[in-house]
């Protein structure tokens, strides 16, 4: 005799083959870890969009920063910044002085200082218990190229694929590592004010920085991060950890925060894809005051941000006292990135904010603006705002 299934029984069957493709469905998620330990503001505030992103599609999201968001799917561990601000040498940075230097030197003071930055996140308390965790990650993501290169220690102790995240234009070991062609002769380093169109001793001193790039990062950071990660990276299978300049070279994909309209076109391997103007959100709405200010603006506002890492103190009381007295003598209203507002008390067309709403003050079409750093050059160009440097 022929059984057949009732209608309640094929509604139940139903339902279960749909609950085992939503299962399916689930386990398609990943784990991913986003590790921006730097104080660098800017940084995150561009990559974090794609831990959000990523976090609104449904995987779980792990970011250690120095910044809080709330966001589904999105587990924080916020590092101590107020250990990290006391112990920094950044205090003792002078950026007038540093610009002044030869590039060969000021690279060079670069990597020491990003050394040192580096060295305190990695004995941080929030660091350590990461890498004694038995937590399992499928993707970790972090600005290796950006003189961290200890992250990659992190792919291996949670056996999982590293994804470096570069904040601008990368650097010449940068595209080593990737083993992306290397030309000194026509495309320019990222901290010289060279075009592409360079005279030969242009060329000349563009190629001996980035061999003196090469040289640094490879004889010198790494090197000095190897020896930090065998000393505080403590973990089962930690003693068969390869070298990092060994794993670095086993990154399996760069997102680049640059774009060839832009900037110069250069080749790049198939795992090393721009993503310039990915940080861009919609606008959100302006505190009413800042608002009230840009509104009353006739002639217009300029903006002024020296980014997230150089604040005004550092340009030296002489410097920043003239940038002072240049700006009092404008008749355009002015919004500043600035740390001290002693400068300016008193004038009434000077803003200063410790950190602005770029995004928003560029929507409102009334500002002039001084860029320094690429992340801001997106905005300026996706708004259409005037800028220069």
């Amino acid at each position: 005799m022929k059984r057949t299934s009732s209608p309640n029984q094929r509604t139940s069957i139903l339902w279960m083959i749909l609950f085992h493709f939503t299962l399916f469905r689930y386990s398609d998620c990943f784990k991913v870890l986003f590790l921006f330990p730097l104080t660098t503001k800017s940084h995150f505030g561009a990559h974090s969009v794609l831990a959000e992103e990523l976090a609104r599609r449904g995987h779980e999201v792990t970011v250690l920063s120095h910044f809080h968001k709330e966001k589904a799917n999105y587990k924080e561990i916020i590092m101590d910044s107020d250990r990290h601000r006391n112990l920094s040498t950044m205090k003792e940075f002078n950026a007038t002085k540093f610009q002044q230097d030869s590039p060969l030197i000021t690279r060079f003071f670069t990597y020491m200082y990003f050394s040192s930055q580096v060295e305190l996140c990695m004995s941080s308390q929030e660091i350590l218990e990461l890498v004694k965790s038995n937590e399992h990650y499928d993707v970790i993501v972090g600005e290796v190229g950006f003189f961290q290169p200890f992250i990659v220690a992190l792919g291996h102790k949670f056996s999982a694929p590293v994804v470096d995240i570069f904040p601008s234009s990368p650097f010449p070991h940068d595209f080593n590592n990737m083993g992306s062609p290397i030309s000194f002769p026509s495309i320019p380093d990222p901290l010289l004010s060279f075009s592409d169109e360079m005279s030969f001793m242009e060329r000349l001193e563009n190629t001996v920085t980035g061999l003196w790039d090469l040289a640094i990062f490879h004889w010198y950071l790494l090197p000095s991060q190897e020896k930090l990660v065998r000393e505080h990276f403590k973990y089962p299978g930690a003693d068969s950890m390869p070298p990092l300049s060994s794993m670095i070279k086993n990154i399996s994909l760069m997102l680049v925060n640059s774009h060839f309209s832009i900037e110069y076109s250069r080749p790049l391997v198939s795992n090393v894809i721009e993503v310039g103007g990915m940080h861009i959100n919609p606008a959100q709405k302006l505190p009413q005051d800042l608002q009230t200010f840009l509104d009353e603006a006739e002639l217009g506002v300029i903006y002024i941000s020296f980014g997230s890492i150089v604040t005004g103190t550092m340009l030296g009381e002489y410097r920043a006292q003239q940038i002072a007295n240049a700006l009092k003598r404008l008749k355009y209203r002015v919004i500043i990135k600035w740390d001290d507002t002693t400068l300016f008390e008193g004038d009434q067309n000077i803003v200063t904010l410790s950190w602005a709403p770029q995004q928003e003050i560029l929507v409102t079409g009334t500002t002039r603006k001084r860029s320094l750093e690429e992340r801001e050059i997106d905005h300026s160009v996706h708004w259409t705002q005037p800028s220069f440097g």
